[in-house]
């Protein structure tokens, strides 16, 4: 037995274990399967979003998640959002909050490993711990030291991802791809790494030999980030008139669209054809382009002079708030143009929606422009550039509803039923940007004839995929598992994309010119087909005599 750490006697707690106690087998636990869904007890909570169970003799742990809409779920940081620990005591039966902002947390006998936010603390689980208390037993991670051959580390990582597509991709037989041969293939050059990125670069080499769509290669310890320095944004286009720049155009969507610019806000009152000056009481400097004057100036208040001509005669200073970005913005006002455009060019007879994707923002543009325009006689739906996701079902089973019915009510107001449901006929457009879930809608339309198909090739990548299975270092493979079947195309729609019924390509010359040739083809059909299949007339007739004259005079 080895000495204390003071050189003397052995400690009691330095003895070594009895041996034959250390090897006891643990006791068998047998678990009654017969019956065991009829014994369940239902834990006396409110309905919530609760998650990741732990318990000791007398307390259950679990997290309280906060409800979050699907925009703030997808379309967030990415990052795990804050939640609440709860300590729920099985003798008292009620469930207190044990700790708030946590993103994860993991039991150990009686300990609390929690994290919050990038800190982690070891608490004592038999009851919540006071702020002082917590500050104390935050864990010391600044001297934390990892020690760890990288190539070993790569190997493991290599062979990880390997094992994950070999058995979670949809088709055991790996597509006919030797699988066992491309890992001897790609594994020679693991030697030759010197980089994380140098290992990705090989994982998607591997992975490509399976010629399959969603097979992507992400994260993993890259070293330290380059900080990044923003540009504010105004939401305009510019052009230099003397020494200053002239607002040619400011990007606008529709209110319900949430996003402006900050020349717009109420009180700037700054329009297209007005001069900005200076930022921040700097002049522009001369050969520098416009945005230059706003760098690292996005979400900060920002000074602009502004006249309606190019001096300082008469300008005034007025404050701002940069964006961080314009992208949304910019969509949005495309959007709208051409929703005004069908709209002008039909007489208002004709809805436009565009569908982004088919998750957050795709749900999101149906929701606030498909109910708005149930009233017009036909719809073009824009599923161009379409990102994919995962609710082209629900889409499709608004545009498959048919006009059955009608409720009439006093003052004229006339429904349909099914109700919101858009009485007559439309076109759908998609070209070879628009994928996954975007090559799905489509083809659903066409398998069911809903519709025609108007613009080009869709990219042709639908065999689907969770992304749950990090790596060691957090990187990210993912595995094509749910791979589409129809009776007409049966397996083909991958790697093939969807025919359009219409084909018709916007050529460049086009595009710059302002010309979209797939929309005013979408806008030709969708009228001729309103011409071969107008709305059915509906001739209310007379309304019934419910009088008690009419009741005797009716026939037996």
């Amino acid at each position: 037995m080895p000495p204390g750490p003071d050189g003397g006697k052995p400690r009691a707690d330095d003895k070594k274990p009895d041996d034959k106690k250390a090897k006891q087998p643990p006791r068998p636990v047998k678990i009654d399967l017969d019956g065991l869904a009829d014994r369940y007890v239902a834990f006396p909570v409110p309905p919530a979003s609760y998650g990741a169970l732990a318990a000791t003799a007398k307390t259950v742990f679990y997290t309280e998640i906060p409800v979050r809409g699907m925009i703030e779920e997808m379309g967030g940081d990415g990052g795990p959002p804050e939640v609440t620990l709860v300590a729920f005591d099985l003798e008292k039966r009620k469930a207190k909050p044990f700790l708030d902002g946590v993103t994860r947390f993991k039991l150990a006998g009686d300990k609390l490993a929690v994290a919050r936010k990038t800190d982690v603390f070891v608490v004592d689980a038999g009851k919540p711990p006071s702020p002082e208390e917590l500050a104390e037993q935050k864990v010391a991670l600044s001297n934390m030291v990892v020690e760890l051959s990288p190539q070993d580390e790569w190997r493991q990582i290599f062979d990880e991802t390997w094992r994950m597509m070999r058995d979670f991709y949809w088709d055991p037989n790996m597509g006919g791809v030797d699988w066992k041969a491309q890992r001897d293939k790609y594994r020679a050059l693991l030697p030759r790494l010197g980089t994380r990125d140098e290992l990705n670069d090989v994982l998607g080499e591997l992975i490509g030999e399976l010629s399959t769509s969603h097979t992507y290669i992400s994260g993993g310890d890259a070293g330290t980030e380059l900080p990044q320095i923003t540009t504010g944004l105004l939401g305009i286009d510019a052009v230099r008139k003397g020494a200053g720049f002239e607002v040619a155009r400011i990007y606008r969507g529709d209110p319900a669209d949430g996003v402006r610019s900050p020349l717009v806000e109420p009180g700037v009152g700054v329009t297209a054809g007005s001069v900005i000056l200076a930022v921040n009481h700097r002049p522009f400097a001369a050969g520098q382009p416009f945005l230059a004057a706003f760098e690292n100036l996005a979400d900060k208040d920002v000074v602009l002079t502004v006249n309606t001509r190019a001096d300082l005669n008469g300008a005034r200073d007025l404050v701002v708030h940069p964006l961080r970005s314009e992208r949304r913005l910019r969509y949005v006002d495309w959007v709208r143009r051409n929703r005004e455009y069908v709209a002008q060019k039909t007489g208002g007879k004709v809805g436009y929606i565009h569908l982004p994707d088919m998750g957050a923002a795709g749900m999101a543009a149906f929701d606030t422009w498909f109910y708005p325009q149930i009233d017009k006689q036909a719809l073009v739906v824009d599923a161009r550039w379409n990102g994919g996701g995962f609710v082209s079902q629900r889409i499709l089973e608004r545009m498959r509803r048919k006009v059955i019915a009608l409720v009439h009510s006093r003052g004229g107001s006339t429904s349909t039923y099914p109700m919101r449901s858009v009485d007559g006929p439309f076109v759908v457009l998609t070209n070879e940007y628009a994928g996954s879930d975007g090559d799905i809608f489509p083809m659903v339309v066409q398998l069911d004839k809903l519709a025609p198909v108007i613009g080009m090739r869709s990219w042709g990548g639908i065999i689907g995929i969770r992304g749950d299975k990090p790596l060691v270092d957090g990187g990210m493979p993912t595995q094509p598992e749910f791979a589409y079947w129809d009776a007409t195309h049966r397996w083909g729609v991958e790697n093939r994309g969807v025919v359009p019924d219409i084909e018709v390509q916007n050529l460049p010359q086009d595009v710059a010119r302002g010309v979209d040739a797939q929309l005013e083809r979408a806008l030709t059909e969708v009228q001729r087909l309103m011409v071969q299949h107008p709305a059915a007339k509906r001739d209310f007739g007379q309304i019934p005599d419910r009088s008690r004259k009419a009741y005797e005079k009716r026939e037996p």
